[in-house]
């Protein structure tokens, strides 16, 4: 329970991101150019992470890589949701291979060493499903947060809804399969 409803919060945090980041950047005053460079800049380390996932996932826990992407999309948010400087918004872009990249990498391991093989395939449709319910939750809240407030309030959200994971994500126990299904 503990593992999926943190799935459901670090989502939440995501959705601006994927809706609102290059208006966000527009609004600021950045250039089409730039706002390239930070779109491409994101995916690098995740590609990086994905090639090395078995290595990472022999060398840490995997709870440990959960709780550091979760950590790390927080304060890729912070960055977004305080600051204005390119450079900072820059290596924040860097963030997003553990936020996203490592954060998944450790779900897809926790899943398939918390949840019994038959019952594999039902774990992984509800983690697919708290992505969703997440995606759809946060596309509404952050449309009306967009409108009311602007762009910066929608990454401030993101980092209450990041601290949210990332306060159910640390209470994983180590070893622990019940986290994901009882606990």
């Amino acid at each position: 329970f503990l593992f999926f409803t943190s799935v459901l919060f670090h989502n939440l945090s995501y959705v601006g991101n994927y809706s609102y980041f290059s208006a966000h950047l527009k609004i600021l005053g950045f250039s089409g150019e730039f706002i390239s460079l930070c779109w491409a800049v994101s995916p690098i380390g995740e590609i990086l992470i994905f090639r090395y996932g078995d290595k990472i996932l022999n060398r840490l826990p995997s709870r440990t890589i959960f709780q550091a992407g979760l950590i790390a999309a927080a304060l890729r948010w912070v960055i977004l949701g305080f600051f204005d400087n390119p450079l900072l918004i820059l290596a924040g872009q860097l963030l997003h291979s553990v936020g996203f990249g490592g954060y998944y990498l450790a779900s897809i391991q926790i899943l398939s060493q918390s949840i019994p093989e038959r019952m594999r395939s039902s774990g992984q449709g509800l983690f697919a499903a708290c992505i969703s319910l997440g995606t759809v939750i946060g596309n509404l809240i952050t449309a009306v947060i967009f409108e009311k407030y602007g762009t910066h309030a929608i990454f401030q959200f993101s980092v209450l809804m990041s601290m949210a994971a990332l306060f159910i994500g640390i209470k994983l126990k180590k070893n622990n399969p019940n986290h994901i299904i009882t606990t």
